[in-house]
């Protein structure tokens, strides 16, 4: 029998936290009487983070290159066995606990649900570096366009049934910046139902934005979507 839940890990150069989030997962899996698995794709990475994923009890797949976030998501999501299929980020920003909002979103009718750090409910438990809210609400309010109804696309923390993964992933196209975008503009012209759960999250320690190369290439990778949209590529 196939689990129960499918957890997917992206992960570049996270050698020294990977172990601690992987065993996390599968003591949070545990305790809540969750059947899963663990996925770890190692997106590239020059430390040992694959091997110690493995060695954590992840099933690990790796990218010889890095080839970015939303490559490594479609390359777990597409291995994944399991009915719900949960994609985080490696330093577990969103606290697993809030899987069962999302978990009930999908219960009631939804096919994607997504967690959001907006809305009655939502938390920021830690205090966001300025350069990413400057960036975030940018990005943010370029993608309502595209996504109306949608308070925040960029949370890692994200639920699909295996029905939805079968209908997004092979028409998803970008790597990067804003595959979670695409990946909800897909779901919406596929007439799949979304669903935003506001949930609680911390802004992790370190971050590698940077706000005039990384915005530039935001803003291409949208124009892509636009493009793709109208050009009739997701349905």
């Amino acid at each position: 029998m196939p689990p129960a839940l499918s957890v997917v890990v992206p992960a570049r150069n996270e050698a020294a936290r990977i172990g601690a989030t992987v065993r996390s997962i599968g003591a949070w899996m545990r305790s809540s009487g969750l059947d899963g698995e663990v996925i770890v794709v190692d997106d590239g990475s020059t430390d040992p983070t694959g091997s110690l994923a493995r060695e954590a009890g992840a099933l690990v797949l790796v990218h010889d290159q890095n080839r970015g976030k939303g490559a490594a998501v479609r390359t777990g999501m597409g291995v994944a066995t399991a009915p719900l299929r949960l994609f985080c980020d490696a330093d577990l920003s969103t606290p697993l606990e809030e899987f069962g909002r999302l978990r009930a979103a999908i219960e009631a009718g939804a096919d994607v649900a997504i967690g959001s750090r907006v809305g009655e409910g939502a938390a920021i438990l830690r205090p966001r570096r300025q350069r990413r809210v400057l960036l975030s609400r940018t990005f943010n309010a370029l993608t309502r366009a595209l996504l109306p109804g949608i308070g925040d696309t960029q949370c890692g923390f994200k639920l699909f049934t295996e029905a939805a993964v079968a209908r997004i992933l092979p028409r998803a196209r970008l790597d990067r910046y804003a595959f979670d975008v695409e990946l909800l503009v897909i779901a919406r012209a596929q007439g799949l139902r979304v669903a935003e759960v506001p949930v609680r999250w911390a802004e992790a320690d370190a971050s590698s934005l940077r706000l005039g190369p990384d915005g530039a290439r935001m803003l291409a990778d949208l124009a892509r979507v636009v493009r793709l949209r109208a050009g009739g590529g997701y349905r």
